[in-house]
């Protein structure tokens, strides 16, 4: 099997859709041999935060010297970026060899009369086999949806579980109320790990700490932020450690970065031999693309962020306000329909003077880009809606001195290749 040809299979396999249940991946990797049970796993689940948390985390495993493998979703900038080791993408070779031993199991599956398995299903049995063959020390995964019954979740040697927050989303599938939510992602916790979780709503906490595991728990009296001479650069303190500096922007990060110091803090008393100083090159060394990242300082300045949801928007906003309080900010969104956008427009619409609406790739989920912008329109911002990315970008460089594209990770990689 070819790359292409794996890609094409892919493709086919996509038509699935989203499968929740842990049935379908247990039968797949039994077929495989089982390659997660020789595994040590670092897992996180949470509305947001759970990609920076993981990038944190696994970029100081790295640099302590250990050969970390990082599943991840979505993917922006290539598909292969899901199943990484030590920041490096699976080639193309080993992506197609992997992928033609889960293919045959697949096959096997089919003959026995078994469902078929889901493409996200594949993908994370494709990561399980690569990263044993691998024979990597420790795996950072994230969840793909919720928790409980994510594929991910199949996974028996959990060390640590990190919840990073819990917010409004995936609804449909998760539950309406902030305690279904709650459930999914606390599904992840097994018997033996250790739990890690940051600020919680109420319902949340308490959920949380039903659990009788040993739990750290993010106590911001224990931070510090310092004043940084660099725009683009936070600094700050927290607990013992000085002037840990990070290069993602945003309040929330900083408590990103502070939770992945406490999930390493668990790992260390597990017995993996991590330094401060390790804690601290791996924060500095850490990059997380799409999370208000700056693709172009100026003449305007450009930056893209993946929010997609209330919180998420209102963490950009509240960003946008601290780096920029008199620049004039336009904004190019495409966003999916099953969103709450109103709710994500009340939230940008202190910081943004127009939106450039755009229709995205995915055809049966996007919001039209004229249905887009009189929903923006009505919602109090000046809107107008383009035809093409490029139209949209074309005109917002032109008005203002900050541009921001954000809405959904979907569409971000072509505007850095435009921008760029």
């Amino acid at each position: 099997m070819t790359y292409e040809q794996a890609r094409q299979y892919i493709e086919t396999m996509s038509k699935t859709g989203i499968v929740l249940g842990l049935d379908s991946i247990r039968n797949l990797l039994n077929e495989l041999g089982n390659p997660q049970d020789d595994l040590k796993f670092v897992h996180i689940a949470g509305t947001n935060g759970k990609g920076s948390t993981l990038a944190f985390i696994s970029t100081i495993l790295e640099v302590a010297g250990y050969k970390v493998g990082r599943y991840v979703s979505p993917t922006v900038q290539s598909y292969r970026e899901r199943i990484q080791i030590n920041r490096t993408n699976i080639s193309q070779v080993d992506f197609a060899t992997s992928l033609s031993k889960i293919k045959k199991a697949v096959e096997s599956l089919q003959e026995k009369g078994l469902p078929q398995p889901s493409v996200f299903e594949i993908e994370t049995a494709l990561g399980f086999l690569f990263f044993k063959e691998q024979n990597c020390d420790i795996v950072v995964m994230e969840t793909g949806m919720g928790g409980l019954t994510d594929a991910t979740n199949v996974i028996k040697n959990t060390l640590v579980a990190v919840i990073t927050s819990v917010s409004r989303d995936h609804m449909e599938f998760l539950g309406d109320t902030i305690a279904d939510l709650t459930q999914a992602k606390v599904g992840i916790i097994k018997p033996d790990s250790h739990v890690v979780h940051g600020e919680l709503p109420t319902e949340s906490f308490e959920i949380v700490q039903r659990f009788e595991n040993k739990t750290l728990i993010l106590d911001k009296n224990d931070l510090i932020i310092r004043k940084s001479r660099k725009k683009y650069t936070q600094i700050f303190n927290y607990q013992n450690m000085q002037n840990l500096e990070i290069n993602l922007l945003g309040r929330h990060q900083i408590e990103n970065a502070c939770l992945a110091v406490l999930a390493i803090q668990s790992l260390q008393e597990q017995g993996f031999v991590i330094t401060d100083n390790h804690i601290k090159q791996g924060l500095a060394a850490t990059e997380w693309f799409a999370r208000i990242t700056v693709v172009k300082e100026k003449n305007p300045t450009v930056i893209v962020d993946g929010a997609h949801n209330q919180d998420s928007v209102r963490k950009l906003a509240e960003t946008l306000a601290e780096l920029f309080p008199s620049e004039q900010i336009v904004g190019v969104m495409g966003v999916f329909k099953d969103k709450e956008i109103v709710e994500m427009l009340a939230e940008i619409k202190p910081v943004m003077s127009k939106i450039h609406t755009i229709t995205l790739p995915d055809a049966n989920r996007t919001m039209q880009a004229d249905e887009l912008a009189k929903l923006v329109v009505a919602n109090g911002i000046e809107a107008e809606s383009h035809n093409s990315l490029e139209s949209a970008l074309n005109t917002a460089t032109t008005e203002a001195e900050v541009v921001v594209a954000f809405g959904s990770f979907s569409y971000l990689k072509a505007v850095l290749e435009y921008i760029c």
